[in-house]
């Protein structure tokens, strides 16, 4: 029997490692995070981009084979824009991987509460700094689904 794969979709600073962390421990699914890996590494620049789309790739290949392989497996990537759901839905589903969609609705008002929080633990592991710029590039970009876009609607506390 397939393992299932979760897809995280939230806005930057929504709260999904701690949610991912929470599911990993109710689970035992194992957490894919392209934010994780590029940490380890010296900053990417302008490849930050072309980077995390090869590592989401490889990533995505090696999610199915989990979870075909019987393993659950939480993608926190996200999953900001529609069609890129909708794709990644279909990619699991073409490949007899059950989905669960979960989805982060967490307010412009704890979004930058929660960046506050980040960008004063100066150093934090697994984090990056988040200016104004960034937020309202990200806050652009960002499809938020519809209720029925998503199997799981998460309010995290502010």
């Amino acid at each position: 029997m397939a393992g299932t794969a979760h897809l995280i979709c939230g806005m930057i600073c929504s709260g999904k490692s701690h949610y991912a962390k929470a599911l990993r421990e109710r689970t035992g699914a194992v957490i894919l995070s392209c934010d994780e890996i590029t940490l380890l590494f010296p900053p990417l620049g302008e490849k930050h981009d072309e980077v995390t789309a090869k590592l989401r790739a490889l990533l995505l290949t090696k999610a199915a084979d989990a979870a075909r392989g019987g393993c659950d497996v939480i993608l926190e990537w996200g999953f900001w824009q529609r069609a890129y759901r909708q794709e990644t839905e279909a990619y699991f589903l073409s490949r007899g991987v059950p989905v669960r969609r979960h989805y982060i609705a967490a307010s412009e008002e704890t979004l930058r509460r929660h960046i506050q929080k980040r960008n004063q633990e100066e150093n934090s592991p697994g984090a990056y700094h988040v200016d104004e710029g960034l937020l309202n590039k990200c806050l652009s970009l960002f499809e938020a689904p519809l209720p029925e876009e998503t199997d799981e609607w998460i309010v995290p506390e502010a």
